[in-house]
């Protein structure tokens, strides 16, 4: 039975739009300051704010997921998905505009509107999920056994991610995989769902014998067999019989694991 732990990554991100909701109520850019009371500032931006998060945050995990475009930084794809995301997001903010200034936004001025709604959908789209740009940049995770700080069971991160799994479950890890907002983890015996931020799973493992072998993908470096490519393709093949993509990015890194196994 699959064990479900939440984490506060939804409460973050809440705290962080109501933030940006009260400085732009109290701010009133775009002729909201004289058009509408502070109460109605408030009411309008939590809308713009909230309604264009849902966009935003759609099409950012979506960029980050498509296989298409894991050879580009994750920032890289952030912007993609900010500026696909500002389409709809614009006309949400003129609709918004419509009814709380009793106009509508010219169409001449309709493109300066998107871009600055791209521009500010960028801001903070990247404030939101910063520990994931951070966690999954390309250099974070280059890292040798040689230089494991301290043993696995001294490690306060390691153990921190290790208290999410069941009690019974063996702690040897083998995977993890990102499916939406949660992760696989697989061990040696079993496998479980953790309601978790990938990149935040990455960092507590930072200590622990293993690599991220693609945007989605972490394996540990006992359970990895060898290297397979298929067509333009590389997977790597797992003691237990699973295979897991590698994306190109990490192919060198992953490949200098296996060959030191081998000697």
């Amino acid at each position: 039975m699959f064990k479900i732990i939440k984490s506060r990554g939804w409460r973050k991100e809440i705290i962080i739009s109501a933030i940006i909701v009260l400085i732009f109520a109290f701010l009133g850019p775009f002729g909201t300051y004289y058009d509408l009371s502070f109460v109605e500032r408030i009411i309008f931006w939590a809308m713009a704010i909230f309604g264009c998060g849902v966009f935003f945050k759609y099409f950012f995990f979506n960029t980050i997921k498509h296989s298409y475009l894991s050879h580009l930084h994750i920032f890289t794809r952030l912007v993609i998905g900010a500026f696909l995301a500002s389409f709809p997001a614009t006309g949400l903010i003129y609709i918004i505009y419509k009814y709380f200034m009793n106009s509508t936004i010219p169409l001449e001025m309709l493109p300066s509107r998107w871009f600055i709604v791209f521009i500010i959908g960028i801001a903070i789209t990247s404030v939101h999920f910063w520990d994931l740009v951070l966690q999954n940049s390309k250099t974070t995770y280059y890292k040798d056994e040689a230089k494991i700080l301290n043993p696995i069971e001294k490690d306060a991160g390691i153990q921190q991610f290790l208290s999410r799994l069941p009690d019974d479950f063996n702690k040897n890890l083998v995977s993890l995989s990102m499916q939406d907002h949660y992760i696989k983890v697989v061990t040696d015996d079993a496998h479980t769902m953790l309601l978790m931020n990938f990149g935040d799973a990455i960092k507590e493992l930072k200590n622990y014998p293993g690599i991220q072998i693609h945007r989605s993908h972490w394996v540990a470096n006992q359970a990895i067999k060898k290297i397979k490519k298929q067509g333009r393709s590389h997977f790597v093949e797992l003691k237990c019989g699973a295979r897991l993509p590698v994306s190109n990015g990490y192919i060198a890194i992953v490949s200098s694991k296996v060959k030191k196994k081998a000697t």
